[in-house]
């Protein structure tokens, strides 16, 4: 499983294109909406765990990729710090 599993320090908001389409990808820091790098770059049934910032809240999204788009759902509240940058 360790070889499975990339890990990326920086700013991730563009995600990492040179080795998409991704199976899962986790974000650890709240973002403002889904950057859409990283739905561009979800697999067909691949899924995103995103926390998103609602006003003073967040919540945890989880999004599913499928041939006729996106399944988003809530799961619960949550508090990550904030993503920097572009899509911060």
């Amino acid at each position: 499983i360790r070889d499975s599993i990339q890990m990326m320090h920086g700013d991730g908001g563009n995600g990492l294109p040179s080795e998409a389409p991704f199976r899962c990808i986790w974000a650890a820091c709240a973002c403002p909406k889904i950057p859409e790098p990283w739905l561009e770059q979800l697999e067909e049934g691949g899924r995103l765990l995103v926390p998103i910032k609602a006003g003073w809240a967040q919540d945890l999204i989880k999004v599913t990729r499928t041939c006729d788009g996106f399944i988003k759902e809530n799961l619960l509240g949550v508090v990550f710090v904030p993503l920097m940058g572009k899509y911060g």
